[in-house]
């Protein structure tokens, strides 16, 4: 299966985000929203706003709690947690692929944006940025 997405404007900016849901395996909650493709991270982060929204207490329920480093070198506390992301077909609400039990990473952050590492694609998609266009090429 293959997808284009555009690349989504915020104040003059284009960003590489795809229209995603997140699932909460054990309720079936599900929550839709978009999800920016970082190739330069090698895991997952959601903010923790977005399993406050699923009803998931994370410090609770999480597998394990970690640490990553972004580019600053500094350690961020993280709650590990699997979770179901649905990638969605453009503009609407109709599932293209389901990567279950996906462990991502949750940071006690209220940011809305949710970063899709590396452990996110690999190997599972072939995901083209095309900057020139700006367009995400996706192949499941």
């Amino acid at each position: 299966m293959k997808a284009v997405y555009p690349f989504t404007e915020e104040r003059g900016v284009f960003r590489p985000m795809f229209p995603i849901a997140i699932q909460d395996s054990k309720t079936g909650k599900l929550l839709i929203t978009n999800g920016l493709v970082d190739t330069g991270a090698d895991v997952t982060v959601f903010p923790i706003v977005f399993f406050k929204a699923l009803k998931i207490d994370i410090v609770k329920d999480s597998n394990s709690i970690s640490k990553i480093y972004g580019v600053s070198g500094e350690a961020t506390k993280v709650w590990e947690y699997p979770i179901d992301i649905l990638i969605l077909k453009d503009k609407s609400n109709e599932p293209l692929k389901r990567v279950s039990k996906i462990m991502v990473n949750c940071v006690d952050s209220m940011d809305s944006i949710i970063l899709l590492g590396t452990n996110f694609f690999s190997p599972k998609f072939k995901i083209t940025l095309d900057y020139s266009n700006k367009i995400i090429l996706l192949e499941c």
